[in-house]
């Protein structure tokens, strides 16, 4: 019997794929850094492997913008690419939810704010502001304000 990977391995995985992915990219660290932070992609690592978030796979493939089986696909095939695109995605979702964890506390309500829309957001879902750059300068500047209690 072959033991199965874990959700939390599997992710771990896909996430050090996408850090060397960056390094050979040319990105640095402060790349996907939330704005107002100094959060290094060492402590975005770390943070990652104990966020429950980042346990669901289907709120991962929401943020990338991929399917479940394309997601199973990268887990299993150690030769499997994630396109620079999608590597900042994964990358810009873990500092996020990292982030948000801090703010709101606990990985519950961090994922509760991420999942539902947001009015400060224009009630847009702020899972789904990861995808692009500017939208994600937007949500992490949301989530400073959240943090200071700034809401205008």
């Amino acid at each position: 019997m072959v033991a199965r990977e874990t959700s939390t391995t599997a992710l771990e995985t896909l996430v050090q794929r996408a850090a060397e992915q960056a390094a050979q990219a040319g990105l640095s660290a402060e790349a996907f850094a939330v704005p107002g932070t100094s959060m290094t992609l060492n402590e975005l690592l770390h943070a990652a492997r104990r966020a429950p978030l980042l346990r669901k796979r289907p709120l991962v493939c929401r943020a990338l913008g991929i399917s479940e089986r394309t997601l199973r696909r990268w887990l299993h095939e150690p030769s499997a690419r994630l396109s620079p695109a999608q590597g900042e995605r994964l990358l810009r979702l873990f500092a996020v939810s990292a982030y948000a964890e801090a703010v709101f506390g606990s990985g519950v309500a961090a994922e509760r704010w991420l999942t539902v829309p947001a009015r400060g957001l224009d009630r847009q879902v702020p899972l789904d502001l990861i995808k692009e750059p500017a939208d994600y300068e937007q949500l992490a500047a949301f989530l400073v304000r959240l943090e200071y209690c700034v809401y205008q």
